[in-house]
């Protein structure tokens, strides 16, 4: 029975070595000093951008340095010639590019102008950005009209610092020596010249019809877009 217990006291040994040993690799394990976690840092998340957005929804505003897009303002003023002018250019006036201010003085001469600050009130009152001007069609037949070249001169000084376009009366007797007096006075590109045009006129002998009232405004228009000094701005459509 010796080899019997030999055995016996082995198995016994053996056994206690696998048992120190697990108990060794247990400790051993709990005594590792564990792998620290790294943490990424999470990127912040990033707010609503409201400046942005608020930007966005905004409409844009107009470029200063861009035209108006409001018509442009023409002031037609002087006396009761300047009406057979006013309707067929707002009747052209298509596109609504301008604005047509009619302000006439029925009856009135180039003294009543020039005497008076009527026309200093109007560029005041309605800031227009081109003046359409006529006189004259009263004096051609009661004055010697270069006698009142002076009253012509007070005119034009108002009108100078504005663009205007001075309209000539359009004549139904020869008035020769009213425009030699004006192409001396206006400039030739702001001096239409309407002497001697074909024009059917009214009852009182002196004012165009209404539809000659459009064959003179035709007349004034393709000047103004061909010739004037403001060619690139006005022309009515």
């Amino acid at each position: 029975m010796p080899i019997f217990k030999f055995i016996q006291s082995f198995i016994i040994g053996l056994s206690v070595i696998i048992c120190f040993t697990i108990v060794a690799c247990s400790n051993t394990s709990e005594q590792r000093v564990a792998t620290p976690k790294v943490e990424h840092p999470v990127a912040p998340t990033k707010e609503k951008d409201t400046k942005t957005t608020n930007l966005a929804n905004e409409k844009p505003k107009p470029d200063s340095t861009t035209k108006s897009s409001k018509p442009i303002r023409v002031l037609l003023t002087g006396d009761s010639m300047i009406g057979c002018l006013f309707f067929p250019l707002r009747k052209l006036n298509k596109e609504k590019k301008y604005k047509f201010i009619y302000s006439p003085w029925y009856g009135s001469t180039s003294k009543d102008w020039a005497m008076s600050d009527t026309l200093e009130k109007l560029l005041t009152k309605y800031k227009p950005d081109y003046v359409f001007f006529t006189i004259g069609a009263n004096e051609l037949l009661y004055y010697k009209i270069t006698s009142r070249k002076k009253y012509y001169d007070t005119i034009i000084t108002q009108l100078k610092d504005h663009k205007y376009i001075f309209v000539g009366a359009p004549n139904w007797k020869p008035a020769s020596d009213y425009y030699t007096m004006l192409k001396e006075l206006v400039p030739t590109e702001q001096l239409f010249d309407s002497e001697n045009m074909i024009l059917k006129r009214r009852k009182d002998g002196a004012h165009p019809t209404y539809e000659a009232g459009f064959e003179w405004t035709d007349s004034l228009n393709l000047w103004l877009g061909t010739h004037s000094a403001y060619r690139d701005e006005l022309y009515v459509q």
